[in-house]
Order: C-alpha cells, then sequence, then structure tokens
C-alpha cells in the first residue's frame, strides 16, 4: 500500500521523519566507530559526511560550492544510493569498504537497429557464459576446474565482496553450461594469472581511481584486475604428512615388493591377499636430517623399527639410506596419489595438495628443496630440478596462486664423465624460486639446516618486479604522513625519487610503507590485490562450451588459471533517455514514435523471459535523464503494479536541474535535433525559447557546437521546483525506490 503525501513547495524539512526512518538510518547508513559508538551524531551529521565526500573529488577551487549544493540536495529530498549513504567519507572508520555499484552500462542509439541490436546483447549478456572449461574456482571442496564443480552441483564459491573488499564463500544458486562461439571470447592476463570468458561478460576492473564491472572486450591494458592470493601458510596438524610427499616425489621411490607362497602356506596368502598391495618404500639423501625425517614420518604413520643407515654411492659419495617395507607402510601411497614404480617423468602434485594449496602446499614444496633442491648463496634462490617439464609447470601455476612468480628452464640430455664413469642426463626441467620471503615462510617446513640457512642469510630484496596499481586514497595518506618524516625518512621510503606518485608501485615499496605506517595496512593490503592487465588475446582456440554460476549476494566468484580474480556473473544497464520522446515524427518510417517507455517495456520482458528459461535472475539497470521530454512517465512508470519489474530504476538529475530548483527557475525538457531535420528545416538555434545546448553520451546524428555540446528541441518548459517537490519526491515519499544521481560527469 503507497501513503501518498502531497507536498507544497518549500515544505520539505518541515515533513517530521517516521520512527521507522530513524531506525534504519540507525541501523544501515549511521557511521559508528569501531567500538560501536556513533560518529554521525544526527541525520543532518549524515548528510555532512556525505556531502563533503561527493564535493572532495571535484576541483579545490570549487568543492566549498559543491560541498553546499549536495547538502542542499540531500536537506531537501534527494536520496544517494545506500553504498554512498553508508561509505562516503567513512574511509578513516572503514578503510576497505566501496561507493561503486554495478552494471555493465551501455548507450543505446536513437534508431530501431541500435534497439534491437541492444535487446539482443542485453539477452546474451544475461545468459553469457563465464568461464572456459579447465579454469579453476575455489569451492567447498577446494580448487577444482569449473567443469568439476558444474558436474558435482558443488555448494558453495569463493567470491568478493566489494564493499568491505573483502572474500568469502556464498552458496552457488545456479549451475550453468552454456555455448559461447570461438570469435566472441577473450582471453585476459594479469600478472599470469589468466581468466578466459566470453567478451560480453563484466570483469571487475579497477580503473581511473575507481573499481568498476566492464564487458571483458572493453578491458584495456591500462586497467588493473582484482587478484587473490592465498596465504604463506601451511596446516601444522598435516604439515608432515604435505613433506613426506614432497620429500618422495623427490629422492623416494616406491615399488611393489613380491611374495610367492608355499601351497602350505595358504592362509599366509590369504591375509596378504585381504592386506592389499606391499610397497618397499626408499629414500637416499646426502642430509642426514632429511632421511631421518621421512624414517620418523614412517615411524609415526606405521610403527616402523627400520633405521637410517650411512652408505656410499658408487663415485665415492658419502649420503644416507632408509627403507621399509609392510602393509601398514603401504598406506603412505594414498599421499603421493598412487605413484609408485617408475615415475620421474610423470610426476604430479598430490591431488590433496594441489585441491587445498593454501593449507598443504608450502610443506609439500619445503619436501621438495629439501631433497630434490639447491638454494643459491648468491641471492638465496632455490632452483628444483626434475625431468617431468609438466611437473614443473604444475608448481609454477600453484605457486602463482600465492603471488610468487617461478621460472623455468629446460635442460637439454647430455653426457659427461665422472670419476671415470659416463653419466647420463636424460634432461628435464629446472624451476627457480627467488622469491626469499615467500622462501622463508617455505623455510619454517624444510629440515635441511643448511639450505635453510642459506635461504635466510643470503636473502635478497623480494618483490622488485612485482607491479601493482596504485591507489589515489593510499597516495593521498603517504602525503599526509610525510609531512612529519625525516630527510632519511624520505629518502628511504621512496618519497624523493616519487614512488608514491607513480601509478604503478613495486611490492618493495609496499612492504617498506606497511612496516613504517602500520596504519594504513589496510589500503596498502588492498593495493596488493590489484595488478595491472599485461596481456589481451581474443578469439582463443579451445572448447566452446563454457561454464558460469549464479552467487547469492555478490554476483560475483573467483575464477582463473595461474592465479584467481574477480569476475561477475552478471548485470546490465543502458540509459533509455536516449531515445527521443513519444510523439517525435521517425522519418525513416514516416510515423510517430511510441518514446522510451514502449521500449523499456521489451527489455524488462526479454530479461523475465531469459530468467524463466533458465538464465539469471533480472538483473537490470534502467536510468533515465531529468532533461528528457518522457521524464514523468518514467517516473510514473515505476509506480505501475506489474511494470518495469525486472530493472533497477534511477533517475540521472544535473547539477544544472538542482541548480534552477534551488532558484526557483523553470526547467526545459529536450531531446536533440537531428542533422537531417536541421539541414531540412534550418531553424534559429540562438532562440533560447526553442532550444538549449546540452550535454550528450554521444553527437553522431546530431548538431553540435565547438564544445560538444548538442543543440536541443524544447519540447516543454516547467518550473523547476515543481518537478522536484510533485514529482522526484512524491517518488521518495512513496517508497518506490528511485534514486537520484549526477548525470554524465
Amino acid at each position: 500500500m503507497n501513503t501518498v503525501v502531497k507536498i507544497q513547495p518549500k515544505d520539505v524539512g518541515d515533513i517530521a521523519f517516521q520512527e521507522a526512518s530513524f531506525d534504519i538510518w540507525d541501523k544501515k547508513y549511521r557511521l559508528t566507530a569501531k567500538d560501536g559508538s556513533p560518529i554521525d551524531n544526527s541525520m543532518d551529521d549524515t548528510y555532512k559526511r556525505v556531502a563533503r565526500a561527493l564535493a572532495d573529488v571535484e576541483a579545490e577551487e570549487c568543492r566549498e560550492q559543491w560541498y553546499e549544493s549536495f547538502l542542499w540536495a540531500l536537506r531537501h529530498g534527494a536520496i544517494p544510493a545506500g553504498r554512498v549513504t553508508s561509505n562516503a567519507g567513512a574511509l578513516e572508520h572503514k578503510p576497505a569498504t566501496s561507493t561503486i555499484n554495478c552494471t555493465v552500462s551501455g548507450t543505446i542509439r536513437d534508431s530501431m537497429d541500435d534497439i534491437l541490436n541492444k535487446v539482443h546483447e542485453a539477452g546474451l549478456t544475461l545468459k553469457a557464459g563465464c568461464v572456459a572449461p579447465g579454469t579453476w574456482v575455489r569451492t567447498e571442496r577446494g580448487l577444482v576446474t569449473a567443469d568439476q564443480a558444474v558436474a558435482e552441483r558443488h555448494r558453495e564459491i569463493l567470491c568478493y565482496d566489494r564493499d568491505e573488499h573483502r572474500f568469502e564463500m556464498q552458496p552457488i544458486l545456479r549451475h550453468l553450461t552454456v555455448h559461447v562461439p570461438r570469435e566472441e571470447n577473450v582471453r585476459i592476463t594479469s600478472n599470469r594469472a589468466s581468466i578466459t570468458t566470453s567478451c560480453k561478460h563484466p570483469v571487475l576492473v579497477y580503473r581511473r581511481g575507481e573499481f568498476r564491472y566492464v564487458r571483458a572486450d572493453e578491458v584495456g591494458l591500462t586497467d588493473s584486475l582484482v587478484h587473490h592470493n592465498f596465504l604463506w601458510t601451511g596446516d601444522a596438524d598435516r604439515s608432515r604428512e604435505a613433506w613426506f610427499a614432497g620429500a618422495h616425489l623427490g629422492d623416494g621411490s616406491a615399488h611393489e615388493k613380491k611374495f610367492s607362497y608355499e601351497p602350505t602356506r595358504s592362509a599366509w596368502a590369504q591375509r596378504a591377499g585381504a592386506a592389499g598391495r606391499r610397497l618397499v618404500f626408499k629414500i637416499r639423501a646426502a642430509e642426514r636430517e632429511v632421511v631421518e625425517r621421512y624414517a620418523e614420518f614412517f615411524k609415526v604413520m606405521a610403527g616402523s623399527q627400520a633405521k637410517v643407515t650411512a652408505a656410499t654411492t658408487s663415485h665415492g659419495t658419502a649420503v644416507w639410506d632408509y627403507a621399509v617395507s609392510s602393509f601398514e607402510a603401504s598406506r603412505a601411497a594414498a599421499l603421493i596419489d598412487g605413484q609408485t614404480g617408475e615415475k620421474s617423468a610423470t610426476l604430479r602434485v598430490p591431488q590433496w595438495i594441489a585441491s587445498e594449496p593454501e593449507r598443504h602446499f608450502l610443506p609439500f614444496i619445503a619436501g621438495l628443496i629439501d631433497t630434490d633442491g639447491t638454494v643459491s648463496t648468491d641471492f638465496g634462490s632455490a632452483t628444483i630440478s626434475m625431468q617431468s617439464t609438466r611437473f614443473a609447470a604444475e608448481l609454477q601455476s600453484i605457486l602463482a596462486l600465492f603471488g610468487v612468480h617461478a621460472s623455468i628452464t629446460v635442460r637439454k640430455s647430455r653426457e659427461h664423465v665422472l670419476s671415470g664413469s659416463l653419466v647420463r642426463d636424460s634432461g628435464g626441467a629446472m624451476l627457480k624460486i627467488c622469491d626469499s620471503q615467500f622462501l622463508a615462510a617455505t623455510a619454517q617446513f624444510m629440515v635441511d639446516g643448511r639450505k635453510r640457512d642459506r635461504i635466510v642469510q643470503h636473502a635478497s630484496v623480494s618483490g622488485q618486479y612485482d607491479e601493482f596499481q596504485m591507489l589515489p586514497s593510499l597516495r593521498n595518506a603517504l602525503e599526509h604522513e610525510s609531512v612529519s618524516l625525516s630527510h632519511t625518512d624520505k629518502q628511504q621510503l621512496g618519497f624523493y625519487h616519487g614512488y608514491p606518485q607513480r601509478d604503478r608501485v613495486s611490492r618493495v615499496w609496499l612492504d617498506r610503507w606497511v612496516a613504517r605506517f602500520p596504519s594504513l595496512k589496510g589500503l596498502i593490503d588492498l593495493t596488493r590485490r590489484l595488478r595491472p592487465v599485461s596481456r589481451i588475446e581474443r578469439a582463443v582456440p579451445m572448447s566452446e562450451t563454457f561454464l558460469d554460476f549464479t552467487v547469492e549476494k555478490h554476483n560475483n566468484y573467483l575464477a582463473g588459471n595461474n592465479g584467481l580474480v574477480v569476475i561477475h556473473n552478471c548485470g546490465i544497464g543502458y540509459e533509455f533517455s536516449t531515445l527521443r520522446p513519444r510523439g517525435a515524427y521517425v522519418s525513416g518510417a514516416g510515423a510517430y514514435t511510441s518514446g522510451p517507455l514502449s521500449f523499456m517495456d521489451i527489455y524488462d520482458k526479454m530479461c523475465f523471459t531469459v530468467s524463466s528459461a533458465g538464465g539469471r535472475r533480472g538483473a537490470q539497470m534502467g536510468t533515465f535523464d531529468i532533461g528528457h521530454p518522457d521524464v514523468l512517465e518514467f517516473i510514473r512508470a515505476k509506480r505501475e503494479n506489474g511494470r518495469l519489474r525486472q530493472f533497477n530504476l534511477s533517475l540521472l538529475v544535473s547539477d544544472d536541474f538542482m541548480k534552477a530548483v534551488k532558484r526557483e527557475g523553470d526547467w526545459q525538457l529536450a531531446f536533440p535535433l537531428g542533422r537531417q531535420e536541421f539541414e531540412a528545416e534550418r531553424p534559429n538555434l540562438d532562440d533560447t525559447s526553442k532550444y538549449v545546448w546540452r550535454e550528450w553520451p554521444h553527437t553522431e546524428g546530431y548538431v553540435a557546437n565547438e564544445e560538444g555540446l548538442v543543440a536541443c528541441k524544447i519540447y516543454k518548459t516547467l518550473p523547476a521546483r515543481r518537478v522536484w517537490d510533485d514529482h522526484v519526491l512524491d517518488v521518495r515519499f512513496r517508497r518506490t525506490g528511485i534514486h537520484p544521481h549526477r548525470s554524465r560527469q
């Protein structure tokens, strides 16, 4: 039921807020400190906070003018979007919040062809396949491919809360498999992480100081993607098992021990058959503590009493050996996914480790370095040698999930003479990790004391080539902190070289800044997630069956290869005030148009039909300019039961309109004059009673001046205050949810 309140001019401030209004403000929009104490003591304090935040993005010389304008509008009934009311001006108390709402918005040209093309585009976007087969996602079952998550109907997926800038698991509402033609796919690479998606599908980017969703085919090399990196930690409860898996795949071996039983010992044969295979596990290494840790694992796991013994290789090198064989010890094969026998050229990371790398990968890689790795005394880098290049590539991909770059060098087969004997090397790969900070975290799980000490003693500066997108808010905060810094501090923190002013910054400086300014950790952590786009490929050869998910609450999820980035699942929007008003003559058709609202009805039905046919729930934004001749019809349409229900509708309120309201002047409802109409009639565009010059999304087909403004024909002139009070504010008090916004600025 709607409650209609008739508002007389200048009476808005006299209307008392309802108790429910104060309750909603207090619970959702009032700014409070971490301890819950109020910072906004009144609703007017909220207005002032929001107005100040909106004005602060303007040029310094006109900020106060904008502040007064915004504050006046708020006090007289303008309602910003909820995120703006809640988060604008709250950076000090909520450093990881956003004021950005998200849809992929497009401009509809004033032609039947483009109107219908955009209907088709919107339908495809609402149903577009999001990620290519083989793309990683993180579900409740761990790191899996999107194919697996769809086929097995996984329940939850890792997604991104854009308001709090927080990663969290959310329920999957729908699993989708759709067709994306090869010519419509696009692959975007950022810091070695890549995402392959439909060209129409939205991707979250950071562009020109704000987070926004843009179509994948509109992403550019100046954009940055939002990345998720796993923490450099390990699960202490299973670190021994993960280390064993790495150490065994590095230097261990396992093969089945065959037994033949005499006919008289048939009972033994039956017991052995029931117990399964009996394996022999062996390891040989030059470092005694490595072999002893391997032996300790079997002692704890299988109660083994086998001992570590000293030995010498055929070349005279002192080594340590260990071997164990029992049915109980054979259970360890499950930890290496049964990779026994000849395995050197076919190694792979065990599935239980690959599916939960944040829990198990660091102790696993520690076992590999302990056995098959070397640590440089020059830079503290670690190199792991292996026969399988595929295994090296898999390790490299998982390391990228931690934000760590590793290089691969392929070795050719060769042979040489050592101590009079011919030694053959069948070739393989060497994986090199240079990130000393990551290696220091890994060293906590290592047992080779000499390698561990080299990692610490010969550590180099990490992250020189790790590049991140600089946040303006971080730049401003650093500038504020620099006032109290000494000459030496400014030198060490890169201020004299202008690093805080650069658009891209390396991890070296982020590490130094967070150590020096702990209060900026929230902003620096957010900066660490923003990686510049480095490559864009189109029409990538691959399967045309793509996968997607509808995710509760945030409508996005993390996906990618060699890393995880945020991708939407997805909304779309259009500004409909670019279409000529009802009753305008269409010369090409020899008829009069039915106006933009009738076409909005088509989009509304399309969205509903797509949803009913198995696509996503309706997710469209429809915006409309306050200066369009049909604006009052747009406002009234929201009140009609059952109409435009697949839309989130917003009214675009310009600064010129608000000035007209404040001075109680007139407001012209106008639409651009077509070039053909101008050429045919040659009207006097200087006649301000008939024409007005305004900004427009494009000038093609219209009459534009040197400033880029478009000549618009005035259809009707109304008192601006009447439009504001009797229509815009009337909508507000009917609780229909239309929110004024600034337009095209």
